[in-house]
């Protein structure tokens, strides 16, 4: 009968220190990867954010602007975070967060973000 535990047989002493450099090149592929995740996804993402920001910023009367909702309007007064928009020529007007615009027609930031897309 064939001794089937001899071929399991446990690595030697000598044997642990390859699977040691073997670790170490591990992490160096985890880093690798977490490098190329940061360059390829978070920091455009840190870039898009920023204009965003900027073009919040810029919102000021007389802006023409489009809701995230779809509605157009022209900016009628800014305070704080909210933004008072006149909807139509008939004089609707509602009153918005400064995060529910989505571009901003009169921002040359607003033209950087369609370009990006």
């Amino acid at each position: 009968m064939p001794d089937i535990f001899s071929s399991c047989a446990m690595p030697s002493a000598g044997a642990a220190g390859g699977v040691a450099e073997g670790g170490s090149s591990n992490i160096l592929f985890i880093a690798l990867m977490f490098a190329v995740v940061f360059f390829l996804m978070i920091l455009p993402q840190r870039k898009r954010n920023k204009k965003v920001k900027e073009m919040l910023a810029s919102i000021e009367q007389g802006n023409k602007i489009k809701t995230i909702g779809g509605f157009y309007g022209t900016v009628e007064t800014v305070k704080d975070d909210l933004v008072t928009i006149s909807c139509d020529p008939d004089g609707i007007k509602m009153v918005i967060s400064k995060s529910a615009v989505a571009t901003v027609q009169n921002s040359d930031v607003e033209n950087d973000l369609d370009s990006s897309k």
